[in-house]
């Protein structure tokens, strides 16, 4: 028989282990959706946050999510940042997407290939505001089959 303080007991340790499985949520993060797993020419997602800490660092990253019908052994995107005041940056990404054997670099789950990309460690944004990135494709087919979404996350630098 399981008395009061033990059903105490458990409930505590339930909640600690459920606690200590949760991991902190990124500072910002958005998910774009390919319709229909193409990534069109001109479709350009644009992921738009605000810094409000200038002496804080930050992590920044993307996840992009690929099926079988891509077709190509990697993937070429340009990223361009706007900062607050208007300047505008533009930073080239080649993700590999298979090996010289044709093999998915990305973690499998079913049909689905995730692929992660770090573009900024401990990255300090020197000006307050609204800060936005765009991605754009950098593949000359114009239309990419088999990418179903990217999403960008911000997050604080653990160190």
């Amino acid at each position: 028989m399981v008395t009061k303080v033990n059903k105490y007991i458990i409930a505590a340790f339930i909640l600690l282990v459920s606690l200590s499985a949760c991991k902190k949520a990124p500072y910002y993060s958005e998910t774009h959706l390919f319709s229909d797993g193409v990534w069109g020419a001109g479709e350009q997602p644009v992921f738009s946050f605000d810094i409000q800490d200038s002496a804080g660092l930050y992590d920044l990253s993307f996840v992009l999510r690929l099926n079988n019908d891509y077709d190509f052994q990697n993937i070429w995107i340009l990223m361009h940042t706007t900062r607050p005041e208007g300047s505008v940056s533009t930073d080239t990404i080649n993700l590999q997407v298979f090996d010289e054997r044709g093999r998915w670099l990305g973690k499998k789950s079913g049909s689905t290939y995730t692929f992660t990309g770090v573009f900024a460690f401990k990255h300090r944004f020197e000006t307050l505001g609204k800060h936005s990135i765009r991605m754009e494709h950098a593949v000359m087919n114009p239309e990419l089959r088999g990418v179903l979404d990217m999403t960008l996350l911000v997050d604080f630098s653990n160190n």
